[in-house]
């Protein structure tokens, strides 16, 4: 897990510099920071987890989905992005299939 989310925000870093953006500060610090145990890990599930468990939509398309689609337009590589964007489709649609009445937040 530690290689898939260092992977994947380099790959995030890159589009956003590509783009011209900046960071106001280093996006690994937080990361970093609970792996030293400096910050404790929330116990919170992340929200697109809570969002496949009711059966609705993640915000996928505008996170994750934003990095592939502009990575791929600015022709930088991001298969660790797309990798985890198709990963979250295939869940949101299996839970769809399960459930085609999902539960409103």
């Amino acid at each position: 897990m530690r290689d898939l989310i260092d992977e994947m925000a380099q790959e995030c870093m890159a589009v956003v510099q590509a783009l011209g953006g900046r960071f106001a500060f280093d996006p690994m610090d937080f990361v970093q920071q609970v792996r030293s145990g400096a910050l404790s890990m929330s116990r919170h599930a992340g929200s697109m987890a809570l969002d496949i468990q009711r059966g609705v939509a993640t915000e996928i398309d505008e996170l994750t989905g934003y990095i592939v689609r502009e990575g791929e337009r600015l022709k930088l590589p991001v298969p660790v992005c797309r990798t985890v964007y198709r990963l979250v489709k295939g869940l949101e649609r299996a839970r769809a299939l399960q459930d085609p009445n999902p539960t409103t937040p």
